[in-house]
């Protein structure tokens, strides 16, 4: 977790849906080794409704959304 910098801004799509995808799911610390075996990926995508697609990021953000800093 110590190289983690956050989620990349620029998975959202041209409507303001935000995509992410892990190769591991080890990442969660909620898991122990054992349940990680084998490894399994997982890919997320947000699909967020709004008037306006700027308003996406600040949603995601509201519920926690851990994104780079210095991405606008």
């Amino acid at each position: 977790m110590r190289d983690f910098h956050g989620v990349s801004a620029k998975a959202f799509d041209g409507q303001g849906n935000y995509s992410i995808g892990f190769t591991d799911q080890s990442v969660f610390p909620e898991l122990s080794f054992e349940e990680t075996t084998p490894a399994h990926g997982l890919q997320v995508i947000f699909v967020i409704k709004c008037k306006q697609k700027e308003h996406a990021r600040p949603l995601l953000e509201k519920f926690g959304m851990p994104f780079e800093k210095g991405t606008e």
